[in-house]
């Protein structure tokens, strides 16, 4: 368990298929997600995506596609350069396979030839462990600023529920969400410089990870919930905000529904839902960070009373949750 320490969110930015211009939540959530609808061997698929299917694109191709996006809004409205920096970048990816490296190795060759420069610092690193794979790299991050205090580390997720085995899936559960895609970025650090966050900082006080082999999804789940509500009542403090993945899609959130009795007596009845996903669309390995992006900025606003508990899981390995109190922060 790392020691508690203070997050600064620096700068952020973010391209997402419901609007891909889009430059805050603010413009997100005030328009209604509008979804488009194709048809997939006889089944309607409600979708928000930036380009439209296409059977013979690579998928590498399209999250790269989707990465360029990302780094050149950074270059044009914030004048950072991913590519020439020499930054310290995780990158968070789908969990593309269980069984071997060979598509994670593919896709991670794809991006260091698409995109020269993102992954050169000896530091980077990849967390290919779908939206659970944001609070892991935060807990990556925050150890780095332990031991280098001004650093400013880069978390950076992408993902695209436009493929054939997402459209599968979609089918196999008669869902009926809003299939999305997306990249996003967050700057952190550990010192309040010239920050977004105003006079608030983060405190990551509580993070834990359950992918043991053989465990059914229900006993990784109850496994990280239980101990962030232990660790919630050892400060007498009640959760004040939840942010789970859930965009409409009943067959994930089913998931953690059937686990939530173990956060009994850490909420109460005001204890409220955050799910920010119900105005984008699902975005897979990019949801997770979003989530922590819409979190950091709540907080900057003063809406973060009490406690906040992040919770994320990937298809089918990895759950993760983290435990979040606001403080101030230096100058």
């Amino acid at each position: 368990m790392a020691v508690e320490q203070t997050l600064v969110l620096h700068q952020y930015a973010f391209t997402l298929g419901a609007m891909p211009d889009a430059d805050c939540i603010e413009q997100l959530e005030l328009s209604a997600l509008a979804p488009a609808a194709i048809d997939w061997h006889g089944v309607t698929l409600r979708h928000a995506l930036i380009q439209p299917y296409c059977e013979k694109e690579d998928f590498n191709v399209r999250l790269c596609q989707l990465l360029r996006r990302l780094v050149a809004k950074l270059k044009a409205q914030q004048n950072t350069d991913l590519l020439a920096d020499q930054s310290v970048v995780y990158l968070i990816l789908p969990e593309l396979s269980t069984t071997g490296d060979s598509l994670l190795n593919s896709l991670i060759q794809h991006i260091m030839r698409d995109l020269p420069g993102l992954l050169q610092s000896a530091q980077c690193r990849v967390f290919a462990h779908g939206s659970a794979g944001a609070l892991m790299a935060l807990a990556a991050a925050q150890n780095l600023l332990q031991q280098q205090s001004q650093a400013q580390i880069w978390l950076l997720s992408v993902d695209s529920l436009c493929s054939a085995t997402a459209f599968e899936r979609y089918c196999r559960y008669s869902a009926s969400h809003v299939l999305s895609e997306g990249a996003v970025a967050l700057c952190i650090g550990s010192r309040a410089l010239d920050t977004a966050n105003g006079g608030a900082g983060l405190q990551l006080l509580f993070n834990a990870v359950d992918a043991t082999t053989g465990h059914s999804n229900n006993d990784a789940t109850a496994n990280v919930l239980r101990q962030a509500a232990g660790k919630a009542l050892d400060r007498t403090t009640m959760l004040g905000q939840l942010y789970m993945p859930d965009c409409g899609d009943e067959s994930a959130a089913a998931v953690w529904l059937e686990q939530y009795h173990w956060l009994r007596g850490a909420v109460d009845a005001d204890t409220t839902f955050c799910m920010p996903a119900y105005w984008c669309g699902e975005l897979g390995a990019s949801g997770g960070l979003y989530r922590l992006l819409h979190l950091m900025r709540a907080m900057a606003k003063g809406r973060l009373p009490r406690l906040t508990l992040q919770y994320e899981q990937s298809l089918q390995h990895y759950r993760a949750v983290a435990l979040f109190a606001v403080s101030e922060i230096d100058s």
